[in-house]
């Protein structure tokens, strides 16, 4: 029966828990304090109880915090807080000094309320797993040390939404390369369909492993992770993980910040965005991999963000990377990626068989490779990727397309080529290769790759150099264009090898090098402008390039002659030693030599132009033309002409093309056939007919070649 006493009375005071569990109210609403919950000073006294009675026994349970049910009770009545607001696990009888197992009086807190506020105590709270609760609040300036024998610290199960870990020490002493133990797991990988949304975590201290599975809407910003990652697991949209300083400088073989998608319905991928974090590791710094389906056609290049993150990479360690992505459709850029000590290893920006990523902006420094993007799977080839606008300064090899790399720009760019290597190995500034580390390799893997307005350099350093083979390098590939770069050469050292060149094209065909410009490569007698070798020549086009104080200008270096054709025009030289070492200039008009052939005998079809040039490909002789023209003969075609016009009707089109030069009955002088119209059944001429011809035959001017010394 409640018991109702009338007056004033003062609340009763208890200096531990015990205390109070030792001692019945008088009456219905009587109030307590308790100031410690073991010992003076321990902070566990908690807020104001009340004694409430009446109620059926077994009613009240004691839960060491806010229900006190009295020794020898039966639990009908109880002393019980009547507090709204954060709860302290001291509160609960945690100790927080490093030692006790406060795991039970931990999880009373979180299951009391959905606010809970860890202070700062003598050390840590000592913990197994925790699990927390939907809505929930975890904040303090205390800290959590997990026991090693549990799974994880802060258990976070699928499906429990709108979590917030706030400002608290996490310490979960990791095991290197243990995926099995984590400082915050957030969601399992048995429950495929359900989603965790809306988790924070911010301003943390933690030590260890973070792990996201199947989140959505989530944050991780301005925490210090060291000896740990964050790692980004199943399908994911819209994760932002920001302004944080992950370290893993103890050695542990750890990435800084990892994702891959391994549901079975990779169209659940959403907005990732990795912003303005300060990273060292000894192992990557971002890594990305959506390994159950690489098709993001569907993608864009700003869905997802890597950008302004300085990250640093320690160690020898020969699979190093700054940002390594196997996933399409990220936006990385104003990065800073260094290797600590400049070594012989690594990469800085990797992109593996991977489309539509946007690489720009960035400075990459100390890496064997600056930026890579390549794919060794012809099912999955690297697409449509851009490298641009990126300061690559003492890697080997600056920039590469490898392999089946494919429709990738890479263009204005800056790249330094080291002063730093010194052995025989390749040193590139920019590498368009269809076939990684291979020599001699003739498949051509790589096709339609662009390389346009970069700006490379080289300074020796005072050093000498065994080989540098290339500032542009481009090998196995088809239908690439190298066009608007500069290239400089400083001369404080000195290069030994002879295979120097500013752009080497090697096994390669539909080449077009232009308007690119060469400038003080004077290297102490060796190395050229560019240099076409091995089974290269199918329609490579050298026009319009510049080169300046260079000891070569063009040098071709073919160890297989097929009959294959080289277009070189409009090229200028200043202050060369030798304009073209292969070519002497007699083979040259006054205009360059517009066409370099290869054939076994003077050429019997085609058009040809004054000072064109014809190789043997077996014999050491060659042909010069000497007199433009086209071979061959017009069947039976003849023209209608109207004098003074310069459009000319033909019997028939069939034979007739554009640069063709011929001659029409009635007509005076040679033509040139400057364009052709299938649909009007016309072409026109160069120079206006002088007549007006019903029906004059049309015959080929035949060129004329003059044997050469070869």
């Amino acid at each position: 029966m409640t018991k109702t006493i009338q007056g004033n009375f003062k609340p009763l005071e208890f200096n531990t828990r015990a205390d109070l569990k030792e001692t019945f109210g008088r009456y219905s609403g009587e109030a307590a304090f308790v100031l410690n919950y073991y010992l003076a000073g321990d902070g566990g006294g908690g807020p104001k109880r009340y004694w409430s009675e009446g109620q059926a026994i077994g009613f009240y349970v004691d839960n060491g915090g806010s229900v006190t049910v009295p020794t020898g009770g039966d639990g009908s009545a109880a002393w019980l807080w009547s507090y709204v607001g954060p709860v302290n696990p001291l509160w609960f009888g945690a100790k927080g000094d490093g030692s006790t197992n406060d795991t039970s009086t931990v999880q009373a807190a979180i299951t009391y309320s959905l606010s809970v506020y860890f202070p700062q105590t003598s050390n840590s709270f000592l913990v197994d797993k925790l699990t927390l609760l939907e809505n929930g609040i975890y904040s303090g300036e205390g800290a959590l040390t997990g026991n090693t024998g549990s799974a994880s610290l802060f258990d976070i199960p699928q499906g429990a939404n709108n979590i917030t870990i706030d400002g608290l020490t996490l310490v979960y002493p990791s095991v290197t390369g243990d995926f099995g133990h984590y400082t915050i797991q957030v969601g399992i990988d048995s429950v495929v369909d359900e989603v965790t949304t809306k988790i924070t975590i911010k301003n943390c201290s933690i030590t260890g492993l973070v792990q996201f599975w199947r989140c959505e809407d989530s944050v991780i910003q301005n925490n210090t992770i060291t000896d740990g990652l964050v790692d980004i697991r199943g399908s994911y949209n819209n994760i932002t993980i920001s302004n944080n300083k992950i370290y893993n400088e103890s050695g542990t073989l750890f990435n800084a910040i990892s994702g891959s998608n391994l549901d079975a319905t990779p169209t659940n991928r959403g907005r990732m965005i990795i912003t303005d974090n300060h990273i060292k590791t000894y192992v990557m710094g971002v890594e990305w991999r959506d390994w159950i389906n690489n098709d993001i056609t569907a993608q864009n290049n700003t869905r997802n963000i890597i950008s302004n993150n300085t990250i640093r990479v320690f160690g020898s360690n020969v699979n190093s990377f700054g940002i390594s992505l196997n996933a399409g459709g990220f936006n990385v850029s104003n990065n800073t990626i260094e290797r600590d000590s400049p070594l012989d290893l690594g990469w800085g920006v990797e992109a593996v068989a991977t489309t539509k990523n946007v690489i720009t902006g960035n400075i990459v420094s100390g890496f064997k490779y600056g930026i890579s993007v390549y794919s060794d799977l012809p099912a999955t080839p690297a697409l449509y990727n851009v490298v641009s606008n990126n300061f690559v300064k003492d890697c080997k090899v600056g920039i590469g397309t490898w392999k089946y790399a494919r429709n990738n720009t890479v263009s204005d760019n800056i790249v330094i080529i080291p002063s730093l290597y010194t052995d025989a190995d390749i040193h590139t500034g920019i590498q368009l290769d269809g076939e990684l580390g291979t020599a001699g390799n003739v498949t051509k893997l790589a096709s339609n790759n662009i390389c346009t307005g970069n700006q490379v350099y080289f300074d020796a350093g005072g050093e000498t150099y065994a080989q540098v083979p290339s500032m542009i390098r481009v090998r196995a590939s088809t239908d690439a264009l190298v066009s608007g770069n500069k290239m400089v050469f400083a001369t404080t050292g000195t290069i030994s090898s002879s295979s120097f060149n500013a752009i080497s094209v090697i096994d390669c065909d539909g080449i077009n090098i232009t308007d690119n410009v060469f400038e003080n490569l004077t290297d102490g007698g060796v190395g050229s402008g560019i240099r076409v070798s091995n089974n290269s020549g199918r329609n490579v086009k050298i026009t319009g390039n510049m080169f300046i104080n260079l000891n070569t200008g063009l040098a071709d270096q073919f160890t297989v002659k097929p009959h294959y054709s080289i277009m070189i025009a409009d090229n200028m030289s200043r202050n060369c030693t030798n304009p073209d070492d292969t070519f002497p200039s007699s083979y040259f008009s006054s205009s360059g030599v517009s066409k370099i052939a290869y054939a076994a005998a003077a050429p019997t079809e085609g058009t040809w132009g004054d000072g064109d040039v014809v190789l043997n490909t077996t014999a050491a002789v060659g042909w010069k033309c000497t007199v433009a023209g086209t071979s061959g003969t017009a069947d039976a075609t003849t023209a209608a002409t109207t004098a003074a016009s310069t459009t000319v009707t033909p019997s028939t089109l069939r034979q007739l093309e554009e640069g063709q030069l011929i001659t029409i009955v009635g007509v005076t002088g040679n033509k040139t056939i400057t364009s052709v119209d299938n649909v009007a059944g016309t072409f026109e001429i160069d120079v206006a007919a002088d007549a007006t011809v019903a029906a004059g035959a049309i015959a080929y001017v035949n060129p004329t070649f003059a044997a050469l010394p070869f």
